[in-house]
């Protein structure tokens, strides 16, 4: 029967006891790997989160600007990013691959709502962007009164290119989240 040699101790097992070691250390080793192994649940919008960073970084180096978090004035209206300028400029950010489907359509509709809204809690004229690293996912714009509604109220859409590590791990983010 062949042995088993702890690296530890220096020691070597056979028969049935050095079996019974390789299977708890087998075992053991399983459980440490599962144990930092987070599961995502199904709604879980982490990666998304983590993709709105290296679009927000890609934005910045665009407009040569830092964007931070909202202002106080704002209150309790979180934007994805601002930046305090003679000319503010208020940022939301949709990490999002391949088109909008009809709940999605509505929360751009949210976003854009929500840059009108710390545009007048600023009380000044502020440039407002919203921001995608897919074309296709504002594709629904183009003829349609979401996107009239955009250009009336001097939405600006910008879509930046990211990583195609980071697309792809949107895209296998939105198929776990699919419902």
């Amino acid at each position: 029967m062949p042995g088993l040699k702890c690296n530890l101790c220096s020691r070597s097992y056979t028969g049935l006891l050095g079996y019974l070691i390789l299977f708890l250390l087998v075992s053991l080793n399983l459980l440490l790997i599962m144990g930092t192994m987070k599961e995502r649940k199904p709604g879980d919008s982490s990666i998304q989160r983590q993709a709105e960073a290296v679009i927000r970084d890609k934005l910045k180096k665009k407009l040569g600007c830092s964007l931070g978090e909202s202002p106080d004035t704002l209150d309790k209206l979180k934007l994805d990013g601002f930046c305090d300028a003679e000319c503010p400029i208020c940022v939301e950010i949709w990490a999002h691959q391949g088109p909008a489907k009809s709940a999605q359509m509505a929360k751009v509709m949210k976003d854009m709502c929500k840059l009108l809204l710390a545009e007048k809690k600023l009380g000044k004229p502020c440039r407002k962007i919203f921001v995608v690293s897919d074309q296709d996912a504002v594709s629904h714009l183009k003829n349609s009164w979401q996107g009239e509604f955009a250009k009336t109220f001097g939405i600006e859409l910008q879509v930046v290119d990211i990583d195609d590590m980071t697309k792809q791990q949107i895209r296998q983010a939105q198929k776990e989240q699919y419902r």
